[in-house]
């Protein structure tokens, strides 16, 4: 048996976040560990739950600001985040990122691209080119 990837998904809409959680599940092959509906849950529980992959709304990342994603890294240096949303309404993200550890699933992706973009994130081991 597979070991299922630990996902921590972050919104601030609980319907939104509720059927992230719900499509997830039926995906078989993750296990959501957490649902955060702000920036400090988000940190709290990246800290306590330990995830593979962090799934952060946009909403919360354009609330907190590129911060969030540092504290969350300086708790859990293994975690990739990949922020969900429109890439042209996402804040300029600066700073200097793992490109491995930061990325981006559009809202419109179809179930099949948004399990296989959080699998590739969950196996990133760091040696990837940029």
């Amino acid at each position: 048996m597979t070991k299922k990837i630990a996902v921590l998904v972050a919104g601030d809409h609980a319907v939104e976040r509720k059927g992230l959680v719900s499509l997830l599940a039926a995906a078989g092959s993750m296990s959501v560990i957490g649902e955060a509906a702000n920036g400090d849950e988000t940190l709290y529980l990246s800290m306590e739950t330990q995830p593979q992959v962090l799934l952060l709304d946009q909403k919360i990342l354009q609330k907190e600001g590129p911060g969030l994603i540092w504290r969350v890294w300086r708790e859990n240096a293994g975690v990739t985040v990949l922020v969900m949303g429109n890439r042209d309404q996402l804040p300029e993200l600066t700073g200097r990122f793992d490109a491995g550890l930061l990325g981006f699933v559009d809202t419109n992706a179809s179930m099949e691209e948004l399990t296989r973009v959080i699998s590739e994130a969950a196996n990133y081991t760091g040696t990837a080119s940029t």
